[in-house]
């Protein structure tokens, strides 16, 4: 069993940390707001975002961000593009030699125009980067279910050592 950070509990973190979650592993969430940490610790589920989904008790969260670099080597930063340099800013100070960083996002930087693996290299310059691609989301609300399609993940990464998270992080 691996442990995935989540970094963003809007739906598309919230979805991700379910199909790490239902893939075997241990997920840390973080949230700015306490009320979402404690519906999510508290009553397995993320009221604002994914209202009809359980979550499983291997999601857990916090408002610390510190905890998510204590708890994993694998982050998974799920904020939108044009918040991914302020929270990257925010997340520096606990990157450790270690950790890899996985841009989920979909985008450019608007003020920049660069990619967000752009944005990464320049706020915290070494670290590993991945980018998760061809992702979407499909939610069945009658059913209560969520899906993640396509089946694969594919990671761009300048680094090879790293596609084993692909592995971890995904469940069909």
């Amino acid at each position: 069993m691996k442990r995935i950070g989540v970094i963003g509990t809007g739906i598309w973190g919230t979805a991700l940390a379910l199909t790490a979650s239902r893939a075997g592993n241990d997920v840390l969430c973080w949230a700015r707001r306490k009320e979402v940490v404690d519906n999510i610790n508290q009553n397995h589920i993320n009221n604002q975002y994914l209202p009809d989904i359980i979550l499983p008790d291997t999601i857990k969260a916090t408002n610390n961000v510190e905890d998510i670099f204590d708890f994993s080597n694998v982050i998974l930063l799920t904020v939108s593009a044009q918040y991914t340099r302020e929270t990257l800013k925010l997340l520096k100070p606990y990157v450790k030699d270690n950790t890899i960083i996985v841009l989920c996002a979909k985008g450019i930087e608007a003020d920049s125009g660069k990619m967000l693996s752009e944005v990464a290299r320049e706020e915290i310059p070494n670290t590993t980067i991945a980018t998760l691609n061809n992702c979407s989301i499909t939610w069945l609300s009658d059913d209560s279910v969520i899906y993640l399609l396509p089946c694969k993940y594919p990671l761009d990464t300048d680094n090879e050592g790293i596609t084993s998270i692909a592995v971890a992080i995904t469940l069909i």
